[in-house]
Order: structure tokens, then sequence, then C-alpha cells
């Protein structure tokens, strides 16, 4: 498991990775319910 978190750079749990085609698009790090529900309707929002 130490190896996966270092691979994507987890520092702190829970980490959120947001990808699109694979490639990151955005993180968040921390259990900060308003700053997810706003990353997710971006990345949303990105894709239609």
């Amino acid at each position: 498991m130490q190896e996966f978190s270092s691979s994507w750079d987890i520092q702190a749990t829970p980490t959120f990775f947001f990808l699109k085609d694979g490639q990151q698009i955005d993180k968040l790090v921390g259990a900060n319910k308003p700053e997810l529900q706003k990353k997710i309707t971006a990345v949303l929002d990105s894709v239609k």
C-alpha cells in the first residue's frame, strides 16, 4: 500500500483523484464535503 500511496503522492486520507482519459485532472485531499461536491460538479460539467 505504501508503494501505491507514494506513486500517487497520497499524503493524507481521504484523497480523491479525478481522472479523464487516464490522466489526473484534479485532486482533493481531506474530507471537505462542500469542496468535494464542487469538484465533482466541475468535472461532470467538463465532460458533458
